[in-house]
């Protein structure tokens, strides 16, 4: 049998992961890791889906290919071994990564092998990617071409363009959605992680719009603000869900300044302005916390999809709603 680590982590890269080297991508987050495990930790980094064309047949397949890679890995350990569990999906590696820990959680890998810690999203599409209909040209032309299935089953899904998201039976709706259904497997093993955050960038992502990655309908930013006053790469601009020696950690032992601190790669922290970077209401407000779900529409029977408030985004309420009341804690924007 393996040596038994003190905790196991798991990266998972996303779409058209054989261009990428994971073990070099992931490298700096696995160095910090086993630091703070004194090496007693086991990063794993998938492989499952880098073979070329492999992320296109679905994200059910390819979170599918991880759970499997991961009990292989999990088997090698003595039958009496309960590790601590992590896991890390950057862009379509954090879906796969939903999909892997309700599959592990299926086959009873959490009752006696793994011990759910922490799931972590970094710039991944929660509730798709699809588009408006008042958009550009180009990206209704991308719209129309995933709705044939021209891009692959991946795509397909990530437009919620392989069901009804009005159906009534589960197997009809699209694959993204039932991955947010209240009690549904899914959802019930992303909820015995203690810790959940996403990580979301603001500057708009063409690939996951801002909403997705961070399940806030709302874009409480001024843009141009934040990019003319804070140039520098990597900057925190809010964090939400965190404990205060957590934000301590964060902050590196300097005071934060609510939830308007700026935190630079030199360690640098400015108070800035709340009028200057927020345009704060009672939504946006709102939108920050997570400890309450969003009452975005009021009315239940409200179907279809609807907007983000920059127009950028179209994703159906409910499932919105459903992953902030069951899957939220945290949530980091850079």
């Amino acid at each position: 049998a393996q040596q038994v680590p003190s905790w196991l982590v798991v990266v998972c890269h996303g779409f058209e992961a054989f261009k990428s080297n994971p073990e070099r991508d992931f490298a700096f987050l696995a160095a910090a890791l086993r630091s703070a495990a004194n090496g007693h930790v086991q990063v794993l980094h998938c492989t499952a889906n880098t073979g070329a064309w492999a992320t296109w047949d679905g994200v059910d397949v390819g979170g599918a290919r991880i759970a499997d890679e991961i009990e292989a890995v999990v088997q090698k350990y003595p039958p009496d071994a309960h590790v601590p569990f992590s896991i890390v999906g950057h862009s379509l590696g954090g879906l796969y990564a939903r999909v892997a820990v309700g599959l592990l959680y299926q086959r009873g890998y959490f009752d006696i092998r793994l011990q759910p810690i922490s799931y972590v999203s970094l710039e991944s599409p929660h509730l798709g990617v699809r588009r408006p209909s008042q958009t550009s040209f180009a990206v209704k032309c991308i719209d129309v071409w995933a709705r044939h299935a021209i891009f692959g089953r991946t795509i397909t899904q990530l437009y919620l363009n392989d069901g009804d998201v009005n159906a009534t039976v589960e197997a009809n709706l699209p694959f993204l959605v039932q991955l947010g259904l209240p009690g549904s497997k899914w959802v019930t093993a992303l909820q015995l992680f203690k810790d959940r955050l996403l990580v979301s960038n603001i500057s708009w992502s063409p690939q996951v719009p801002y909403a997705s990655a961070a399940l806030s309908p709302f874009f409480p930013y001024d843009r141009q603000t934040i990019l003319k006053s804070s140039p520098d790469a990597g900057l925190i601009l809010e964090h939400s869900g965190f404990s205060d020696a957590c934000v301590q950690s964060m902050f590196q032992g300097k005071p934060a300044c609510a939830l308007h601190g700026l935190w630079t790669q030199q360690n640098h922290l400015a108070c800035a302005s709340q009028q200057s970077l927020l345009k704060v209401s009672a939504q946006t407000e709102a939108a920050v916390g997570v400890a309450q779900p969003l009452q975005l529409f009021p009315d239940p029977q409200y179907t279809g999809f609807v907007c983000d408030s920059q127009q950028e985004f179209a994703f159906p309420p409910e499932l919105m709603r459903n992953l902030q009341v069951c899957t939220l804690r945290a949530r980091l924007n850079y």
